[in-house]
């Protein structure tokens, strides 16, 4: 199988041919379901991205067309919340890690999170699924990414429209 991303980041025409709409439509409800699976099992993936994500189809009538792998840093959610950074840097959702700036002092504040913040990654990678790259590509480079921290609060111009 390939992985997610190697597909997401082909040029438009090329992926266009090798992931239908039908078959988008398809990798992203079995992400889903595979989460909601984790998630009523009170297990907190923390990591999903492209690259976790196994193509084992690119048809859309196969049983199985992805799978979710690597749950190395997935977890036990608690109720009152799990504090501690984790995940992708791009991927993980803003309650995960908060990185706060004041002149040239950087503070990493951590706040209890649930299984919500996978709902998070859950939406940037449908975006990547639907565009073909990451939500940040335009605003923000990778390596600014990594140096901010594990996570950003997207503030995108009112004039950006998804197209799916």
């Amino acid at each position: 199988g390939n992985l997610l991303r190697d597909i997401t980041r082909l040029d438009a025409k090329t992926r266009k041919k090798a992931l239908s709409r039908q078959l988008r439509h398809r990798i992203l409800f079995e992400i889903a379901d595979g989460l909601s699976f984790l998630h009523s099992r009170h297990i907190i993936y923390r990591d999903l991205k492209p690259d976790n994500v196994l193509l084992v189809s690119l048809n859309p009538d196969h049983p199985t067309v992805t799978t979710i792998t690597d749950y190395g840093i997935s977890t036990l959610a608690s109720p009152t919340g799990i504090p501690g950074a984790s995940g992708s840097p791009g991927y993980s959702a803003p309650e995960v890690v908060t990185l706060k700036v004041e002149g040239n002092k950087r503070d990493i504040e951590l706040f209890p999170y649930s299984v919500k913040c996978d709902i998070y990654s859950f939406g940037l990678l449908m975006h990547e699924v639907a565009v073909g790259r990451s939500p940040w590509v335009d605003y923000v480079s990778e390596e600014r990414v990594s140096q901010m921290g594990t996570s950003l609060m997207p503030s995108l111009p009112d004039e950006i429209v998804m197209q799916v």
